[in-house]
């Protein structure tokens, strides 16, 4: 089963909770794919996405950290925070965040550098193009959204509980039912 999911708080869920009950439980089972989707009006989640591509491209190893990094500090680059930043200035407010995920400031910035004249973009615009075109053709136009084999899932929820998300897996692959945790059973999962 494969599960492609497109929205923060989503991913934090699924890094922090969803990955490893998989992992322990039913390791190999469910391949899932992260995509980045820029929503035009938030104009800094292009320049977002390009600084986990960047990271990606430096060491795809410190992605997850990145992001979780980036996830956890949200307050620093909503709307409000940077509205009046200009693209280069986002790209080294996350500088310090890239470094602690294990990627240099000079890596991290390599794959931010402007390209050459009348080819646009960054190095890594080209692939954050392409998860653009590929959430298009799925049908993504809101987060979250999650497709599973390749068809979208709308009845999947960015407030999901791991149970919740187990039991969905579940459902989905033919897995056999997780066993409850005690903090799923009093509510905290």
């Amino acid at each position: 089963m494969t599960l492609k999911f497109f929205k923060l708080k989503t991913k934090h869920r699924i890094v922090s909770q969803v990955f490893p009950w998989l992992e322990k439980e039913h390791p190999g089972v469910v391949d899932i794919t992260m995509y980045f989707v820029p929503q035009p009006w938030h104009p800094q989640s292009g320049t977002l996405a390009e600084g986990a591509l960047a990271v990606q491209r430096a060491d795809p190893s410190a992605t997850i950290k990145f992001i979780m990094a980036i996830f956890e500090n949200r307050d620093d680059f909503n709307d409000d925070a940077v509205f009046d930043m200009s693209r280069v200035g986002v790209y080294e407010r996350m500088v310090p965040h890239a470094e602690a995920a294990g990627v240099s400031k000079e890596d991290f910035l390599a794959g931010l550098k402007q390209n050459p004249p009348g080819q646009g973009g960054v190095p890594v615009t080209t692939q954050l193009k392409f998860y653009v075109k590929h959430h298009r053709a799925a049908g993504v136009h809101v987060t979250p959204s999650v497709l599973v084999n390749g068809i979208l899932d709308n009845g999947i929820s960015s407030s999901w509980t791991l149970q919740q998300w187990q039991d969905r897996i579940v459902e989905l692959a033919s897995l056999p039912s997780p066993q409850p945790t005690a903090a799923a059973a009093s509510g905290q999962a």
